[in-house]
Formats: structure tokens, sequence, C-alpha cells
């Protein structure tokens, strides 16, 4: 007899999701939007299902698009659940079963990267519902990833990814046997996503469970995830310049931002609030920063420099920015941008640290830095917004670029 109150039910919940790519759902102009459908279905395995469950539903959510449901058909020792024809992406799915009652006994819920023409296995755990309250979702048997790290990647050959440990103090490499750069967050997924050699794949934070994400054939730099519009944005080089692009999770609707004829634009940075996204553009003749409505495509200069503003990044209540700007012979300092007051100030200088990248910590009161030394190595700083101190964390003597500071509770 078994305690199904007590007792969570991990085995029969590893769905096999189908996925068939249909023709004409894509165009051939890699320029323009393309758009990917498959048919999703889901197959569990019905051996380990407690004698109470008589049927099992589930849903698929995703921002933007209807909920879609589906009941799944139990023949034998396996379940199949029909979802039809659904664009390609990371949708949410909520798996319940119910008894003989109608009554919700077990549920469990799960993030799915819909990939045209793949297999994948999804796990879930599915808790026990008692009356209207259901269980908190126990995810399973997962690593424990818990930790504070800023990602980092070497800017030379061979190009590798590293984390900075702050719980040993140490960088550790993570990618060492490919080309791993630009790591950015990928929170639909809770991972870590980086660029290889035309594809992009994603990690977990301690780098195991690798896994490609999808192949491209341009060349994307400087990537970066948006939460509110759920794609990644990027930049190309192109023999006309630098142009601002976009895809989605499954590297389909690719579109290209329209920009004056041979300028470069760089370094696109999302916002996790709104639809805008600042950006680094040459436009005016000088590298200056830039606002994108990513909605109404305006754009809006925000610095008008003579030097070079480059490496915009977000503040914690993005009430500004902060960005690099390079004053004379490769120096380079860091300035706050307000959008109220609509000018910027100076926040760090130095005389022996020319600041290549930054990153801003998870609570917004450091930034991490990617300095370079008149060796012209590139080491790994933190400077304290509100102590104004500068303190570095790695003697590494290599060229570290693109710190990503990020926090796994």
């Amino acid at each position: 007899m078994h305690a199904f109150s007590i007792v969570r039910y991990e085995l029969f919940l590893s769905l096999l999701i189908f996925l068939l790519l249909f023709p004409g759902c894509q165009t051939q102009d890699i320029t323009e939007p393309r758009t990917e459908s498959a048919r999703f279905s889901v197959s569990m395995t019905t051996s380990q299902i407690p004698d109470n469950v008589a049927n099992i539903g589930g849903e698929l959510s995703r921002s933007g698009y209807e909920t879609i449901s589906a009941s799944f058909t139990i023949q034998g020792d396996s379940a199949v659940a029909d979802f039809g024809n659904i664009p390609a992406g990371v949708w949410h799915l909520a798996v319940t079963a119910y008894d003989n009652n109608n009554q919700a006994v077990y549920a469990g819920e799960t993030n799915v990267n819909v990939l045209a023409g793949q297999v994948n296995i999804v796990h879930l755990t599915m808790d026990p519902v008692t009356g209207s309250l259901t269980v908190v979702v126990d995810w399973g048997e997962q690593p424990d990833f818990s930790g504070e790290y800023i990602f980092t990647y070497l800017a030379n050959h061979p190009t590798y990814l590293y984390r900075y440990n702050f719980d040993t103090d140490n960088l550790e490499p993570v990618i060492t046997d490919q080309r791993a750069a630009y790591p950015f967050l990928i929170p639909p997924l809770n991972k870590i996503g980086f660029v290889g050699l035309g594809e992009l794949y994603t990690i977990n934070p301690d780098g195991s469970e690798q896994a490609l994400l999808f192949s491209w054939p341009v060349k994307m730099e400087h990537t970066e995830y948006s939460i509110v519009t759920e794609r990644i944005y990027f930049y190309e080089i192109t023999y006309s310049g630098r142009k601002l692009g976009s895809v989605d999770l499954s590297g389909g609707n690719l579109h290209y931002f329209d920009h004056p004829e041979n300028t470069n634009n760089t370094a696109p940075a999302p916002s996790a609030l709104n639809d805008s996204m600042l950006f680094a553009s040459d436009r005016s003749g000088a590298y200056n920063i830039y606002i994108m409505d990513l909605g109404t495509k305006e754009v809006n200069q925000l610095t008008f420099t003579n030097t070079k503003s480059v490496c915009p990044v977000w503040d914690k209540d993005e009430s500004g920015c902060y960005f690099i700007e390079e004053i004379e012979d490769n120096y380079r300092s860091i300035r706050y941008y307000s959008f109220q007051m609509q000018t910027s100030e100076l926040v760090f200088a130095s005389d022996n640290i020319s600041v290549i990248q930054i990153g801003l910590s998870p609570d917004g009161t450091k930034l991490a830095l990617a300095g370079s030394t008149p060796d012209e190595t590139r080491e790994l700083y933190i400077y304290d917004l509100t102590n104004l101190t500068l303190t570095q964390l790695t003697d590494f003597g290599q060229r570290l670029a693109m710190p990503l500071w990020l926090k796994f509770d």
C-alpha cells in the first residue's frame, strides 16, 4: 500500500518530446524573420503510476501565446498527449494527474525548449496535491549550483570559458576543449549560454550538461538574452560594418535591425523591465551610447562625445546605465548616464588600469571589471560603487573579457 500523501513520483515522468518540422514554415531569406513550428507530443511510461490516478492532463503556456491543453491517452504501459503544431521556443509544461472523482492528486511543471526535428527527454517530479493546495514543486535530484561567480573568457586563442568562484577565491576552468565566448544567462532554461564556432551552447553553472542550443550560419558576437521579448540579441561583423540582430531560443525568427550604411553597432543590452535596448554605435562619427525601443524601433542618442563610448550596462533599477569611455591612447574609464538628468558623470578612472568591459553585481552595488594593465594582460577586478574601492581578483596573466556576475541561491 502506498502512502500517496507524502510520496513524490518521479520515475514515471520521464517525458519524451517528439518534434517534427513541417515543410513550408520558414522563409529562405535569412535577413527576414523566420518562423518554425513543430508538432509537440508527450509520451510517458505509466508502469509506476499510483493506483488512484485515473487520467492525466497537460498544459503548455508561453508569454504572448494562448495556453494549449491536451489530455493523455493511457494505453498499456504508456500515456501520450498530442498538443498539435506549436512555434518552436521555450514553453512552460504543467502536468496534472486526477483520480476517479476528477480531483487533482499529483502535479508537476517545468520549462521545455521545443526544437524542430529533435527528441528531448524532460524530467518532472510529480508532487501530491491535498485539498486545494499543491505541495511546492521539488525539481528532483538536481546538482547544487548555489554560489556566486563571475563568468569570463579568454579574449585570445584559445578562447576558453572560466569562472571566478567567490567561495574558493579562485579562477576555475569551465570549458577548455572548444571555443567558448560571450557567456550570458538564459533565465527560462536556468542555464549559461555561450558562443562556439557557428553554434550556441548551454551549460549548467559548473560547466556540466553541455548541450547544443542551435547552429547558425552567422557569427554572433556579444550575445544577451531578454526576459521581456524572449529573444537573444547579438551583433554580427559584416563587410559593411557591425549590425545588430536577434533570434529566438530555437534559432528561428532571425531579425536584423536597420542601421545607417557602413556603421558599427555593437554591445546590445536589452532591458529586464521593458522592451528597450541599449547599444553602442559610431553612426555619429564617434562611438556613443544609444537606446532603441524594440517595439517601434525608434532610436535615441544618449551620449554626445567625440571620444569613444561603448559597452553600456543597465544599473539595478534601470534609472541609468554605466558605460566605458575611451579618453586617449586606449585609456578607458567608467561613466554613469542618468536618464533623469540626461547627463553622465565619471565613476572610475585609474592611471594603471584601462577598463575593457564591465558587469554589474546582482545587488547592483559593485562592478566587475576586465581591466588591461601596462603589460597588456587583462585581469578581473571589483569596483565598489559605495566605498569607491578597487580589488584585484585574478593574477592570471591572460586577456580576460566580458565579466558576467551571477548569484545562484
